[in-house]
Protein backbone atom coordinates (compact mmCIF):
# COMPACT_ATOMS: atom_id res chain seq x y z
CA UNK A 1 0.00 0.00 0.00
CA UNK A 2 1.20 3.63 -0.71
CA UNK A 3 0.47 6.24 1.01
CA UNK A 4 -0.06 9.37 -1.74
CA UNK A 5 0.14 12.17 1.12
CA UNK A 6 3.33 11.99 1.69
CA UNK A 7 4.88 10.99 -2.26
CA UNK A 8 2.28 14.16 -2.78
CA UNK A 9 4.26 16.76 -0.31
CA UNK A 10 7.85 15.65 -1.38
CA UNK A 11 7.01 15.88 -5.24
CA UNK A 12 5.07 19.25 -5.15
CA UNK A 13 8.41 20.25 -2.56
CA UNK A 14 10.82 19.01 -5.29
CA UNK A 15 8.67 20.89 -8.26
CA UNK A 16 9.17 23.80 -6.39
CA UNK A 17 12.96 23.52 -7.07
CA UNK A 18 12.36 23.17 -10.57
CA UNK A 19 13.49 26.29 -13.33
CA UNK A 20 10.45 25.83 -15.26
CA UNK A 21 7.16 24.51 -13.84
CA UNK A 22 4.14 24.05 -16.29
CA UNK A 23 1.11 25.14 -14.73
CA UNK A 24 -1.12 23.03 -13.20
CA UNK A 25 0.98 20.49 -12.36
CA UNK A 26 0.00 16.86 -12.61
CA UNK A 27 1.27 14.36 -10.38
CA UNK A 28 1.47 10.64 -10.68
CA UNK A 29 1.64 8.17 -8.33
CA UNK A 30 2.25 4.20 -8.81
CA UNK A 31 1.58 1.44 -6.45
CA UNK A 32 1.61 -2.26 -6.61
CA UNK A 33 -1.57 -3.52 -5.33
CA UNK A 34 -2.87 0.26 -4.02
CA UNK A 35 -2.33 3.25 -3.51
CA UNK A 36 -4.58 5.75 -0.78
CA UNK A 37 -5.06 8.87 -0.36
CA UNK A 38 -4.30 10.23 -3.38
CA UNK A 39 -5.84 13.95 -4.13
CA UNK A 40 -8.30 14.94 -6.46
CA UNK A 41 -6.05 15.82 -9.08
CA UNK A 42 -3.56 12.83 -8.49
CA UNK A 43 -3.53 10.10 -11.28
CA UNK A 44 -2.97 6.72 -9.18
CA UNK A 45 -2.00 3.88 -10.86
CA UNK A 46 -1.06 0.24 -9.89
CA UNK A 47 -0.18 -2.78 -11.29
CA UNK A 48 -3.31 -4.22 -11.92
CA UNK A 49 -3.59 -0.56 -14.03
CA UNK A 50 -0.74 -1.19 -16.19
CA UNK A 51 -1.12 -5.34 -16.50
Amino acid sequence: MVDARRIERDLERKAAALPRVRSPLRLAIAGRREVRHASAGTLAVTAVDVF
